[in-house]
């Protein structure tokens, strides 16, 4: 069976134009033309327009499509527009996990050091972004028809798609003509069917009112040849800018792509979002209690402080203190808790006048604890001392500092392991087994320290000789 010529669905939609606004109040004559052209690659099939009553030009255009130009009404899904919404959406929901990590503590992953966290949460955003991109591919947002999209470009008070009936075979089972159906009723676009014999059919009539609100401009329509001579008489370039804009013409054959969306609002959004992220990346680097090193470095960087303590310390048992490594202007008489004598001598635990104290910020009160507290080792123990004071009062308003910052710091009175001592000593997190667990600990805590204006140290301290436990 012969198919009809796109030129005889022209003439047959321009027919069928003076027929249905033959009966319009107008002041002059109708005027009609086929094949017009317009600005921004804007090609108009059937044309019709009058002056009304009042004196404004009304304008109805036609987009014909036959069997061989059926591209034209048949919809294809915007594969670009979907990439850019599913990483918009990725970006978003990154957004959201970093503000609901402030609240959730599992969601700010503690057990993975800053880059991996990051590496994790960029891994996040593609995935969602995938989900986003096959889970929401058949949205009738991202069917692009490229008649229905022209029409969208430019002004017309009435606009029309007359295609041959053929081009769909069982019409309504077809779901390209299902969905082109839905696209002119919803944007107010008039749809023709022309059977074989030529005769067209009305299925949907233009929206009385507009859809568009005035959003669309409208344009100077040209015939072809006017056009085409206009192109000429503006074109005086050498011959490889007359090839390069031979090659980029918006009015190329079977260029049915050349009215998709942009994405300009979808790459701000990405850029804003991912600035977005990085902020809130960096303000939680800077509240992080813990610093989370490298499994193997650290592993390495702890077996090389243990053959060093090996060599400084030797493999003696003897259970009296040393002087640490990167302490060296400690001399051991500043070592809390040494004496010569005190193997020989018993020592006798005597309650202190001051306990051990502690800070809590949660309920913002201080607790108070025997030195006994303390008496739970039997080796020397390494802590970072921030403070020595000589009265209870200042020691309770610095833990209540270090607390309020969130600082975890513990204060006991000196003679709790030396007769003579009488201040109060201030150090921050743990006591440790060795001096190279104390320097670690230390390192991930000197950001905050320096910004409390205090100077660390690390200190050994000894058990006391002979206290039963």
């Amino acid at each position: 069976m012969a198919t009809i010529h796109e030129d005889d669905i022209k003439r047959v939609a321009l027919g069928f134009l003076r027929s249905y606004y033959k009966h319009r109040p107008r002041s002059d004559e109708m005027r009609t033309a086929v094949n017009m052209r317009g600005e921004g690659g804007i090609i108009v099939d059937s044309y019709l327009s009058y002056t009304d009553p009042e004196g404004d030009a009304f304008i109805a255009t036609a987009e014909a499509t036959s069997v061989d130009t059926r591209d034209e009404v048949k919809f294809s899904v915007q594969i670009r527009l979907l990439f850019w919404d599913s990483m918009v959406f990725g970006t978003l929901m990154g957004i959201l996990y970093y503000l609901g990590s402030s609240w959730v503590s599992w969601l700010s992953m503690p057990v993975l050091n800053p880059t991996l966290r990051a590496i994790t949460v960029l891994l996040v955003i593609v995935i969602l972004a995938m989900i986003y991109r096959f889970g929401l591919r058949p949205l009738r947002r991202y069917r692009y028809i490229y008649a229905i999209a022209q029409f969208k470009k430019y002004h017309a008070d009435e606009q029309w798609v007359a295609l041959a009936k053929a081009v769909f075979p069982l019409l309504d089972e077809n779901p390209y003509y299902r969905e082109l159906k839905r696209q002119c009723t919803r944007f107010g676009f008039g749809l023709i069917l022309v059977d074989n014999q030529l005769q067209p059919r009305l299925v949907i009539s233009p929206a009385k009112e507009e859809i568009f609100d005035r959003q669309r401009e409208a344009i100077k329509l040209f015939s072809l040849k006017n056009y085409t001579r206009l192109q000429e008489l503006g074109n005086k370039d050498w011959l490889p800018i007359k090839w390069w804009r031979n090659w980029t013409n918006p009015y190329r054959d079977q260029d049915y792509f050349r009215f998709r969306s942009g994405f300009k609002h979808q790459g701000a959004l990405i850029a804003f979002g991912l600035v977005i992220i990085a902020t809130l990346h960096i303000k939680e680097l800077k509240r992080m209690p813990v610093y989370h090193p490298n499994e193997v470095a650290y592993s390495k960087q702890m077996e090389q402080e243990a053959e060093h303590l090996k060599k400084e310390e030797g493999l003696s048992q003897d259970p009296k203190p040393f002087v640490v490594p990167f302490g060296e202007e400690n001399k051991e008489e500043d070592i809390i808790g040494l004496n010569e004598e005190e193997e020989e001598v018993e020592v006798i635990t005597v309650k202190p006048e001051a306990e051990v104290i502690i800070y809590d910020p949660f309920n913002q009160n201080l607790i108070f604890y025997d030195c006994e507290r303390l008496y739970n080792f039997t080796e020397t123990k390494y802590f970072i001392k921030v403070g020595e004071y000589g009265d209870r009062a200042a020691t309770e308003k610095e833990l209540q500092i270090l607390g309020d910052v969130g600082i975890h710091a513990t204060a006991f009175w000196e003679g709790c392991f030396s007769p003579n001592g009488t201040a109060f000593i201030l150090y921050v997190d743990d006591l440790y087994d060795s001096s190279a667990e104390a320097r670690f600990a230390l390192d991930s805590l000197d950001v905050k320290l320096r910004q409390v204006k205090l100077q660390p140290e690390i200190q050994p301290i000894s058990p006391l000789i002979n206290y039963r436990y």
